[in-house]
């Protein structure tokens, strides 16, 4: 385990801020050409010295980023610029439907980021979450604290938390978030996964700070006869979030699996652990065998994935989790090795459809993750995206 001295040494603090869309092809939104991403398109956007980040120290971005209008099955890379495209995808796009996915993402050394897309043509949205910065909490920003993931609200549920009932057009369900895990400093923004289903619409969410304004932007795009779900930080200064559906009603599902604590000077004790990027790294495909498990998940199996490339004092790893065409409709659980299953989902998939999310999750006793699947066979993998020490 670092020591406090040894934590403020290494690693990143995170700064939240209020959701802002910082590019749109549609329209030109961040000084790119407007229009489609063709077939080996690629853009570049350019993040330091604007939209209130910081023109030095920023080590990397959190976007949510939307695939809107694919005419083609295919994917989004998201690099930094001025280095070479990895070979790996942040975000999987169906032909047709419009589909989101956040992303962690170093800027190159010019305060840049590249967008790439695979195959088709393709409209890009992204929206600024937050961004990581070098050095101590005195720079302004906060460390995240894990944790198992818990459930927060299901709508479809009544147990004196939730309503029992679908959010409606224009409707807004709060979730409280104040008292998760008690912190010892206050909150500065928690980490959410939120999940649409039954949704009777062509909609959108937004997660957003109780008491604040509603951004103009969207974390998740529904669409009926889809389960949908997306990973969010959102600020959570006030203890409350609120999440707000656009058209139709849909059911609303929100699990929590961390949260940042505001920075207080002088206090490092507060605990917390910064993050360090890396850059994306295969740890599991069950297709090859790459991560030890090679075969297709089952309805109910389990791969188990020891966490590589990461520092003996790293706490939890940030994950590009990516589910491969299953056979059925389902959910895919990540959790820390060596603990009973959760009853919470960190990825949803349709039958058929390769879909991907982003994951933070605690590494369990030898490095150990678990990925469990809930029905059908289905085929996964995960990317490290970066790693948070203690």
């Amino acid at each position: 385990m670092a020591t406090v001295s040894q934590r403020f040494r290494v690693g990143s603090p995170y700064i939240a801020v209020v959701a802002r869309r910082v590019l749109d092809t549609r329209d030109g939104t961040g000084g790119v050409p407007a229009g489609p991403l063709g077939p080996h398109g690629m853009v570049s956007l350019h993040l330091a010295g604007t939209q209130g980040i910081p023109a030095t120290g920023v080590r990397a971005v959190v976007l949510n980023v939307t695939a809107v209008n694919p005419t083609a099955s295919g994917s989004l890379t998201l690099y930094p610029d001025l280095t070479n495209r990895p070979a790996v995808s942040n975000l999987n796009d169906v032909a047709g439907r419009t589909v989101s996915n956040l992303v962690t993402v170093p800027v190159g050394a010019n305060g840049a980021v590249d967008f790439f897309n695979d195959t088709g043509t393709v409209y890009v949205v992204a929206d600024l979450e937050g961004y990581y910065v070098d050095g101590p909490a005195f720079h302004g920003g906060g460390f995240l604290t894990s944790l198992t993931p818990q459930r927060l609200l299901d709508t479809r549920d009544v147990n004196g938390v939730t309503q029992g009932a679908p959010v409606g057009p224009g409707g807004v369900v709060q979730v409280p978030v104040g008292q998760v895990d008690h912190p010892q400093a206050p909150l500065q923004a928690v980490v959410l996964h939120i999940t649409a289903t039954d949704t009777t619409a062509t909609s959108f969410l937004t997660v957003y700070q109780d008491g604040t304004t509603r951004p103009s932007t969207a974390d998740l795009t529904v669409t009926p006869g889809h389960t949908t779900s997306n990973l969010v930080i959102v600020p959570a200064t006030s203890g409350t979030v609120d999440i707000f559906n656009d058209t139709g009603s849909v059911h609303v599902i929100v699990d929590v699996e961390a949260y940042y604590t505001q920075p207080i000077v002088f206090q490092p004790d507060l605990g917390g652990s910064p993050f360090t990027p890396t850059p994306p790294t295969r740890l599991l495909d069950t297709r090859t065998g790459t991560g030890g498990h090679r075969s297709a998940l089952g309805p109910g199996g389990v791969a188990v994935l020891t966490a590589t490339g990461v520092p003996d004092d790293a706490t939890s790893v940030l994950l590009n989790v990516t589910a491969v065409a299953p056979t059925e409709s389902t959910f895919v659980t990540v959790y820390p090795g060596g603990i009973a299953r959760l009853a919470t989902s960190a990825l949803d998939a349709d039958a058929g459809q390769t879909v991907s999310n982003l994951v933070v999750v605690p590494i369990g006793p030898q490095g150990k993750i678990d990925f469990a699947n809930d029905r059908g066979r289905i085929n996964l993998i995960a990317d490290l995206e970066g790693y948070f020490t203690g």
